[in-house]
């Protein structure tokens, strides 16, 4: 059984991490993953990386019988190439991340609103109760 990888969110965590995308990968264990682009600036695809030839072999096939092919895929490959050259696609994930940490900051600041989570990348989980306070909250919260 080979164990797949969601990459939607791979590059913010390789950015939280500080880590090398091979540790999380298949270091960790990771047969294929799907790396997400268009959280990534890409409008859209998925790079869809196997670490082991041997379990790509019938890829091709289970794509063109899911209707899955691009009639014009260079149109699709050429933003790869300029998110993957000189790692705008890290850049990318880590302003992703600070722009989370900006927001949760702004929400709490200004809105009284604490974070259920920490911000570990990009995404900010917050509770808005049924208090006086959070309807004073949801008010600041149409201004941010």
């Amino acid at each position: 059984m080979l164990l797949h990888m969601d990459g939607a969110r791979f590059a913010n965590a390789v950015a939280s991490l500080g880590c090398s995308p091979k540790t999380t990968t298949w270091k960790a264990g990771v047969d294929v993953l799907s790396f997400g682009g268009t959280k990534n600036g890409v409008a859209a695809g998925e790079l869809v990386i196997f670490f082991d030839k041997k379990s790509s072999r019938d890829f091709q096939y289970r794509v063109k019988q899911a209707g899955h092919l691009g009639s014009k895929t260079r149109f699709l490959a050429a933003p790869w190439l300029g998110l993957l050259n000189g790692d705008v696609w890290l850049r990318n994930a880590r302003h992703a991340n600070e722009a989370a940490r900006k927001v949760a900051q702004r929400l709490r600041n200004e809105a009284g609103v604490e974070n259920v989570f920490p911000v570990e990348s990009n995404a900010v989980f917050v509770q808005i109760g049924g208090s006086s306070r959070a309807g004073s909250a949801r008010a600041r919260l149409a201004i941010l």
